[in-house]
């Protein structure tokens, strides 16, 4: 007999913890549907294909010797794309319309690795009358796709500087001497013109 009383006992007790756990769930159940649809917006695990692009002014020939970003003057711009993501990468590709050269091509970009393109440009009279230069470059992948990873690049553009005019000394006595034959070598020149 006593081992029906401890048998009804464990019935009892099962009976009502199942109950207790019946009542937990019911009321777990709307918390967990709405930890799942948190969830809807969070970027699943996986491959993540990611390029970013970087594009700098990397040298001025100066061929003026202005210090500054001038006519004529030769440019050189970088662009590096860098692969982001977590997979390798297949066929990307560099652009930059205004450079030569202008596109590069790398056939594997393994994870944090750089894809460079390196090219020049001359600046024009258009971009001196702008005051500046506007410069695109994109990049793309057979995984990320030609996409919007496009940065502007601007370069502010001067004007070549105006030759400074040659000075003549006028305190010593050597350069009021030199101004005067130069004043008469015109005087002089003038009225040579005159007789003819």
């Amino acid at each position: 007999m006593k081992h029906m009383i401890l048998l009804a006992k464990l019935l009892v007790i099962t009976v009502l913890m199942n109950m207790m756990l019946l009542s937990e769930s019911a009321a777990i159940g709307p918390q967990l549907q709405n930890a799942v649809k948190s969830t809807e917006g969070v970027k699943q695990l996986g491959p993540n294909p990611d390029l970013s692009i970087n594009k700098s002014l990397s040298g001025n020939a100066d061929e003026d010797g202005s210090g500054s970003v001038t006519l004529g003057d030769t440019l050189e711009f970088t662009i590096e794309a860098t692969n982001a993501g977590d997979v390798m990468l297949n066929q990307v590709t560099v652009n930059d319309d205004m450079i030569t050269p202008n596109q590069i091509t790398c056939n594997t970009l393994a994870i944090g690795a750089v894809c460079g393109l390196v090219g020049t440009y001359q600046v024009q009279q258009s971009d001196v009358n702008n005051g500046e230069l506007s410069n695109m470059a994109s990049a793309g992948s057979d995984e990320t796709g030609q996409q919007s990873d496009t940065i502007v690049l601007t370069v502010s553009v001067g004007t070549n500087p105006m030759p400074s005019p040659t000075r003549v000394p006028s305190s010593s006595i050597f350069g009021q001497i030199l101004l005067l034959l130069m004043l008469l070598g015109v005087v002089v020149f003038r009225q040579g013109q005159t007789s003819l």
